[in-house]
């Protein structure tokens, strides 16, 4: 750690839908300059490989989903 105390900033979850994962991107440059730590599930598990590697269980993949953001301190 730095001489100076360090921050650990809050993990964001940022949801939005489908339509708007073109913008995945600027959501979470927003939510970073904010002050807050982003976490975007489309980033993080790009859907197309998040269906590939369950097999195709789109159950697997809402699990999956919920199971990052269940580690997140706000949405």
């Amino acid at each position: 750690m730095n001489s100076k105390a360090e921050v650990v900033k809050r993990l964001v979850y940022c949801a939005h839908s489908g339509e708007t994962i073109k913008y995945s991107c600027d959501i979470v440059e927003y939510v970073y300059k904010e002050g807050f730590l982003p976490l975007d599930p489309f980033l993080a598990i790009p859907y197309s490989l998040g269906k590939r590697l369950s097999g195709n269980n789109k159950k697997q993949c809402i699990n999956d989903t919920i199971a990052l953001m269940l580690h997140c301190d706000e949405m």
